[in-house]
């Protein structure tokens, strides 16, 4: 290479370096950031990215196709963990470009719509009389079963409680929402009254003049200090003879019969009795008022044996035999033991009702109070 051809090289590369150091530079910088956002919130693009967005400023975000440009007057939804990008003009010559790694998250509980104050009336199940709606921030209104244990109360005492409903989304955020219930007391329909199922109880009454059909008990199977007879419904009656003259022929046991049909007049005189010797709310326990005894209804006996009071009678060979056969009869012990906090009455294994054969074999096969067997079948 000869000398000129080297000489105007160099004089070439120089010029070409004044013009490179004259020319203007364009300048990025660069930053990242991290965004906690809320999973199903609608956003405003300023609401997230605050003074990082400007009229000079462009929006991407991360999509399954790559970087979707955002126009920064419309809303957005981010459903999945993604990146956004903010590239901002400073100069002509400088920008600045924000990455920011967003976490999405769904933290907001469902919304329970419902009334506070519920009225059940004679045993009703809140479930049947609880208007209720649950709205999930992402779904909105959604199907919402009611079961136990988030709504099913039922209550055969009558009074004031509260009930506690609770919700859970599929995100696992939980919402509750208190009921305050008052449990008030029905009176019983005439048609009803007469049924072989008349289900009397704390918050169901009979009618005061309500009287049935009666029979009167032959003495000899009545433990009476005045000789006047028990009477029962007729069948109630025919069944009851059967089943005390089959325990005598097969154990040469007796049972007798201490209290069977009582008017409302006289089981509110019993009832005021009980409430003066021990208080009203230890009574209710073991006392029906006026017009809630099953005794009114003709279908109820009370028994003993001769030797030993009613008390007493639970540690008997005939209550034992009573307890595995009376269903044989059409009779259920109507309080049995442990259920006092569906039959509201403490047990009184003395305490027999005659609800007929099939369904008494029923309630013995299921190991049911006529109770749970009323409200599984209209509730």
């Amino acid at each position: 290479m000869n000398k000129k051809l080297i000489k105007r090289l160099i004089i070439a590369g120089f010029f070409i370096f004044i013009v490179y150091l004259t020319l203007p530079k364009v300048y990025n910088t660069k930053s990242s950031k991290t965004l906690k956002l809320e999973q199903y919130e609608i956003y405003n693009p300023s609401d997230i990215f605050g003074s990082d967005l400007t009229d000079k400023s462009k929006l991407y975000i991360s999509n399954k196709f790559g970087l979707k440009e955002i126009n920064l007057d419309e809303p957005i939804r981010i459903e999945e963990n993604t990146q956004a990008k903010i590239i901002k003009k400073i100069s002509p010559f400088k920008t600045e470009t924000t990455t920011y790694d967003i976490k999405v998250e769904d933290t907001i509980p469902p919304k329970i719509i419902t009334q506070k104050n519920v009225i059940l009336k004679g045993g009703e199940n809140l479930k049947n009389v609880l208007d209720i709606k649950v709205y999930d921030y992402r779904f909105g209104e959604y199907n919402f079963e009611l079961k136990p244990p988030y709504v099913d109360f039922v209550t055969l005492i009558p009074g004031d409680y509260e009930y506690e409903i609770e919700v859970e989304d599929l995100s696992g955020n939980k919402a509750t929402h208190t009921i305050s219930i008052t449990s008030e007391t029905v009176e019983i329909p005439l048609e009803e009254a007469n049924s072989l199922e008349v289900w009397t109880n704390r918050v169901r009454k009979l009618p005061k003049d309500f009287e049935p059909n009666l029979s009167e008990i032959p003495l000899e199977y009545n433990l009476s200090n005045d000789n006047i007879p028990f009477r029962l419904q007729p069948e109630a009656k025919i069944a009851f003879m059967d089943m005390a003259d089959t325990l005598k022929e097969e154990k040469g046991l007796t049972i007798l019969i201490t209290s069977a049909y009582r008017s409302y007049e006289y089981q509110e005189m019993l009832f005021n009795n009980y409430v003066a010797q021990d208080g009203l709310e230890k009574a209710q326990t073991y006392s029906a008022k006026p017009g809630h005894s099953e005794h009114q209804t003709g279908l109820t006996v009370d028994i003993r044996t001769p030797q030993f009071d009613i008390k007493d009678f639970e540690d008997t060979d005939e209550s034992n035999w009573i307890k595995d056969n009376s269903y044989k009869f059409g009779f259920i012990v109507r309080y049995p033991k442990d259920k006092e906090n569906i039959t509201g009455y403490q047990y009184e294994p003395w305490h027999l009702r005659y609800v007929g054969q099939d369904l008494a074999k029923y309630l013995y096969d299921n190991q049911l109070t006529f109770d749970e067997y009323i409200l599984q079948n209209t509730q």
